[in-house]
């Protein structure tokens, strides 16, 4: 599939999830409103229409880097990886014109990507290490000869279990690397 249309497949159940994220605000917030207190009116008068719109021009900065990143990717002028390029030099861009791109800035952004890369690295590699070794040995093979033969099980329930794994993994592991781990067997 391309990634482009995975990505938008994602698209209503993040929206979904940001609503229900509202919704628990809201109830969490009218339960306990010490949680959220709303200012009084004189606060309120004592935000400036200027204020109000330097505030909302800093928030358009990332929706410009987020656009500028995501429509060459959504209308296919660029793979994924060229668009997080693009919104890599986008940022840089926007750090470098609002003179905050400094060495200890570019620093502490290399160091934190790489520390980020290698464990993501090294999660793969132990992932794929254990799912050849279990392979290997013909794991699949017998767990997948004992859920359909031997429990007699149908698509749907090995369908629910496969979902049920995924719940109790996730408890532990990273994504990709409960792809990489349950891939061997899932898909044989």
């Amino acid at each position: 599939q391309p990634v482009s249309q995975l990505w938008l497949a994602g698209l209503m159940p993040g929206l979904l999830m940001a609503g229900l994220f509202v919704i628990y605000i809201l109830v969490r917030c009218g339960l306990n409103p010490m949680l959220a207190p709303a200012m009084d009116a004189g606060e309120r008068a004592a935000i400036t229409w200027g204020e109000r719109f330097r505030l909302l021009r800093a928030g358009l900065l990332p929706l410009a880097i987020f656009a500028a990143m995501m429509v060459p990717f959504l209308k296919g002028w660029a793979s994924l990886t060229e668009a997080s390029v693009i919104g890599a030099v986008a940022s840089v861009i926007a750090a470098v014109t609002k003179r905050r791109f400094t060495r200890a800035v570019f620093e502490t952004a290399t160091r934190n990507t790489l520390a980020i890369t290698v464990m993501f690295m090294l999660i793969i590699t132990a992932a794929l290490s254990f799912g050849a070794v279990f392979d290997g040995l013909g794991a699949g093979r017998a767990i997948e000869n004992f859920f359909l033969k031997d429990l007699g099980l149908g698509p749907w329930q090995v369908l629910i279990l496969m979902q049920l794994s995924f719940l109790v993994m996730g408890m532990f592991l990273d994504d990709t690397a409960m792809l990489v781990i349950v891939a061997p067997v899932y898909v044989g």
